[in-house]
């Protein structure tokens, strides 16, 4: 499958900006796969910048506004379109509106059931929230959430987006690929490129020179893989959130899924020209592919570094042996590390890394390095590698963690003097510092009890904020990583407090399947904005949704009861929908049996009855208890205790009932004594 901005493919007729080609004779397959898309809204050609296959679809984004299949009549789509990936017939139920320009790509993630939309658009289904990035449901491809990712700058490009399970990955400008938590729009992890970055994290555009923004992410295996006009060879281009460190990785690099860090051991030995890289991708022998502007690669192949046209594969080969027992002693502020040395006759060199960097290369035959000029009471992370004399690199390699002149143990104090000022939508905190033995590092900033950020100053701006009241605490970190106490909370309120509860949801629906019952309605409005629907069913809380629909499943046959209701940000909730009763499966108009061999067992002050189980062609639910023909209690076995008796004679009688209401008569009476 092969999208792009050509026109046609050897001159076929309806293979404009997509087409599928066989991969054994590059011939257009004109046969199985037809899906044409069209741009009738326009003189010009029609684009496809993305094509996403998940399961059995093929999601398209790009510029264009009909897609046909089989000559079939043309659908109308916004940019976006989803198909079979087999034969391309087009799914019509799936319908983002996507206005004001274009769609560059395109995350499915099907735990959740949500499909992420970036490029150069106003908005999606006009809602607010939505331009350059937004979120829609795998079912219809309506709007799932209006909550907008906070960015500062002037740059707000988004060029790709890619799902993992419960993340959203945005790579864009501002030099950072960003990992979101896809529901509630709050930043987990952040890698940017180049110097500037890490106090700002994603508010701020992050380069000197040295970054550039991110053009790809693609997820492969356990790994996203981005890509950058980031290509300059020097060290410290790189920031991680993560590991909160700098690293000399550039051009396209691995990020972990599961918990969106930079894969430091993988660093791809490739030379790019301006605009670095733009796909990645793999094979079925498991080689990565990565396309873009790449010049170059390799550093010791006969001849020197090889030209790449355009793209380059790595593939798994035979790497050197790793150092074995790396151990490293601090005195004063140095660090002498040492190690074992393989026995390999083509070993050139030993590379340390502190802290992810490059920082010296030890000639083969020696096996110890000292790192001067350290400052105490810092930790770092050394590594050493062997490279052969091809340039292949150890993997699995030894590391150790050392203390610049020892073990720091003591935390620093706890901050004081913390206080917040509110803006429009900001908060900005200040407080004096800390201090500490060897020296304070930096500050930790909570907002509501959850890590929001961090920084080297005494200030710190939290930003995008709605109107809310929100509290803060902070706690200082030393260079070893202690952690002072957390400051007392300060509470600040940003704009007027929310007190408004959402308007009611109406026109809800149910629409009864086999063993489930799918519930739609249309939105509620709110003074500030809505951010998702509450269910109940029977009376009983069922989920949370940010849409406005919401599937209840794994019922049995019976009438059920649904209710919903709007919350908003400050958690104001409205009142419940009327109620919507919906049959699942055919109406059960049967009563269970009569209750048999009812016994009634005398004691002091008490009555206790015993039967024999009802049947019934769905399910008893249970038992009401009749003392003397009037309802006396309930009970769900086959058992009950009446209490609180004046000495006498009592009679009782008992009736069941199942789940749609269908009652037995009564048992015959028996006597039961208490006295």
């Amino acid at each position: 499958l092969v999208g792009g901005e050509f026109t046609s493919i050897d001159g076929t007729a309806g293979t404009a900006a997509l087409a599928a080609i066989d991969p054994a004779t590059g011939r257009v397959d004109t046969t199985l796969f037809t899906t044409r898309v069209e741009r009738r809204l326009s003189n010009l050609a029609p684009v496809v910048r993305e094509l996403e296959v998940v399961g059995t679809h093929l999601y398209i984004g790009g510029k264009f506004s009909h897609v046909s299949s089989h000559g079939g009549a043309a659908t109308r789509v916004y940019s976006a379109a989803r198909v079979t990936n087999r034969s391309g017939t087009v799914d019509p139920t799936w319908l983002p509106k996507v206005t004001g320009g274009s769609v560059w790509g395109i995350g499915v993630d099907t735990t959740t059931n949500l499909v992420h939309l970036a490029g150069w658009f106003s908005s999606i289904d006009s809602k607010p929230g939505t331009a350059r990035l937004g979120t829609v449901t795998m079912e219809s491809g309506a709007v799932a959430n209006t909550t907008a990712i906070t960015r500062n700058g002037s740059q707000i490009d988004v060029y790709d987006v890619e799902a993992t399970p419960g993340r959203m990955w945005m790579a864009g400008s501002e030099h950072v690929l960003v990992v979101w938590n896809a529901l509630t729009r709050q930043a987990v992890a952040w890698n940017a490129a180049g110097h500037g970055c890490p106090d700002q994290a994603v508010t701020r555009w992050c380069g000197n020179g040295l970054g550039g923004d991110f053009q790809f992410a693609e997820k492969i295996g356990d790994f996203v893989y981005a890509g950058c006009h980031c290509n300059r060879p020097v060290s410290n281009a790189h920031w991680s959130s993560v590991s909160r460190r700098y690293t000399d990785h550039i051009t396209v690099n691995a990020y972990r899924v599961a918990d969106g860090g930079l894969e430091e051991a993988w660093n791809a030995d490739v030379g790019g020209g301006v605009d670095g890289g733009w796909t990645a991708a793999t094979d079925t022998r498991g080689c990565l592919w990565i396309g873009g502007d790449i010049v170059d690669g390799g550093f010791h192949e006969p001849g020197g570094r090889v030209f790449a046209r355009g793209f380059a594969r790595f593939c798994a080969t035979s790497a050197p042996a790793a150092p074995t027992e790396l151990a490293g002693v601090s005195v004063a502020t140095s660090v002498t590390l040492s190690w074992n040395q393989p026995s390999m006759p083509d070993l050139r060199a030993t590379i340390v890394y502190r802290d992810g960097i490059r920082v010296a290369e030890v000639p083969s035959g020696t096996t110890t390095w000292t790192d001067t000029g350290r400052t105490a009471g810092m930790v770092h992370v050394y590594e050493v590698r062997t490279e052969d004399t091809r340039g292949r690199s150890s993997f699995n390699n030894p590391s150790v963690t050392v203390t610049v002149g020892g073990s720091d143990l003591e935390p620093p104090t706890v901050p004081a003097g913390l206080t917040g000022t509110a803006g429009a939508d900001s908060v900005t905190l200040v407080w004096t510092a800390s201090t500490d033995d060897r020296g304070v590092d930096s500050y930790l900033v909570y907002r509501d009890g959850a890590y929001v950020g961090w920084t080297r100053a005494t200030t710190y701006t939290d930003t995008g904020l709605a109107p809310a009241a929100f509290s803060y605490t902070l706690r200082a970190v030393d260079g070893a990583g202690n952690r002072s106490d957390p400051t007392d909370t300060v509470t600040v309120q940003v704009g007027t407090a929310d007190t408004t509860p959402p308007s009611v949801p109406t026109d809800l629906a149910g629409t009864a399947g086999p063993d489930s019952v799918t519930l739609t309605w249309t939105p509620a409005t709110d003074d500030r904005a809505v951010t998702g629907y509450l269910v109940y069913r029977n009376g009983a809380y069922q989920g949370f949704t940010p849409s406005t629909t919401f599937t209840s499943s794994g019922l049995t046959p019976g009438a059920y009861a649904f209710e919903v209701r709007a919350v908003d940000a400050a958690e104001n909730r409205s009142d419940k929908t009327p109620a919507v009763t919906v049959q699942v499966g055919a109406a059960d108009t049967t009563p269970p049996g009569v209750p048999t061999d009812l016994v009634a067992t005398d004691g002091g002050g008490q009555v206790t009855l015993s039967w024999t189980a009802a049947t019934d062609d769905r399910a008893v639910t249970g038992y009401l208890v009749y003392r003397d023909g009037a309802y006396r209690g309930w009970s769900t076995s086959t058992t009950f205790t009446d209490t609180g008796l004046a000495p006498g004679t009592y009679r009782y009688e008992v009736r069941a009932q199942d789940a749609a209401g269908n009652r037995s008569d009564k048992t015959p009476p028996v006597s039961g004594t208490a006295g």
